[in-house]
């Protein structure tokens, strides 16, 4: 579907250049849809090149510091980021920051949402500005430090349990697993986080499979098999429902299922068998039988489900060359031995 808009908009962009011109604020409007569309398709040059020039408008027609401004300083932002930017980033949220406070407040909502932004800055930098020790560190600390900020000035303004404070709390949980290996911590953000989600947005949205499917992660981390793969049953169910059994993501969390079943004793094989089927039968619909994705699943669960059954026919292998190319080379080192000496 954002195919299908896409090709209307470049269409209509010319004409409001020609009949409006270069600087309306229509075509500002135009030029932020078409970064929309290539922010999430991943064409960073062009979202770059439409951020920029939807930028300058907004500066000629609201002024340099209008909120509408702050706004597309923001995905200029996420685009520089995207592109390994990093200063340029930073100088852009920041700028977006002081416009947004001095125009709202520190303790705005819209300036919560910047301050959330900075701290995603902070997480995906690679390296502290000119700190040269504990430099990864350094930055994950800046990153928590302005994700709590965010999420206290949410919980003012908005309550505890709005679905903004759960995404801030979702980010904080992601950190604490992933870098932070706090993972008392994330399991409190997570789920936190899915009861929000579960009360305001509904059991079956997506943002209800993202934390279960970050929930399964960390659990099986612990090795709380059980708990992971009910949580990882749930996300399959969303999933499923909003982009049908095939999709890609859809068949991962399968496997994972499947894996997480095969890990626990008794009933659970059984569980684990039907999702490895299923998972396998969707593989060969999308990729076809002979693709070597489908042959590495398929052996995957049949090492799992039979966990000595490849060590024993590497035993096999083993006295396959014992028996028979062992005697073969006694046999060639006697003739040698006799022909010679």
């Amino acid at each position: 579907r954002r195919r299908e808009a896409e090709a209307p908009l470049r269409r209509v962009l010319p004409v409001r250049e020609t009949q409006l011109g270069y600087s309306h604020s229509r075509v500002g409007q135009t030029l932020k849809h078409l970064l929309t569309m290539d922010e999430r398709q991943g064409a960073h040059t062009k979202a770059l090149e439409a951020a920029e020039r939807a930028l300058t408008i907004a500066e000629a027609s609201a002024g340099p510091d209008a909120p509408e401004v702050a706004s597309i300083l923001v995905r200029l932002g996420r685009v520089l980021m995207a592109q390994q930017k990093y200063a340029e980033a930073k100088k852009a949220l920041k700028r977006a920051l002081n416009i947004v406070e001095f125009a709202y407040g520190a303790d705005h909502p819209r300036t919560a949402a910047i301050i959330y932004e900075i701290a995603c800055y902070y997480f995906v930098k690679p390296e502290a500005s000119g700190k040269q020790a504990s430099k990864k560190s350094w930055t994950i600390d800046k990153a928590e430090e302005w994700l709590l900020k965010s999420l206290k000035i949410y919980e003012a303004a908005l309550g505890p349990l709005h679905p903004d404070v759960a995404r801030v709390l979702t980010r904080l949980g992601s950190m604490y697993t992933s870098v932070k290996a706090e993972f008392e911590k994330a399991e409190q953000c997570y789920r936190r986080a899915l009861k929000i989600y579960d009360a305001k947005l509904g059991p079956a949205h997506s943002r209800v499979g993202q934390v279960c499917k970050h929930l399964m992660t960390l659990l099986e981390a612990q090795e709380k098999f059980k708990e992971a793969a009910e949580l990882g049953k749930r996300a399959h169910r969303i999933f499923e429902k909003l982009h049908g059994s095939g999709a890609q993501q859809v068949t991962n969390i399968g496997i994972r299922v499947g894996q997480l079943h095969f890990l626990m004793d008794g009933e659970s094989l059984f569980e684990g068998k039907k999702y490895a089927r299923a998972c396998v039968a969707a593989l060969e619909k999308r990729l076809g039988k002979d693709h070597a994705e489908v042959a590495t699943v398929r052996r995957m669960f049949d090492e799992l489900e039979h966990p000595g059954k490849w060590r024993v026919r590497l035993f096999v292998c083993a006295l396959d060359f014992f028996f028979g190319f062992v005697p073969l080379l006694v046999w060639f080192g006697c003739f040698f031995f006799f022909f010679f000496f």
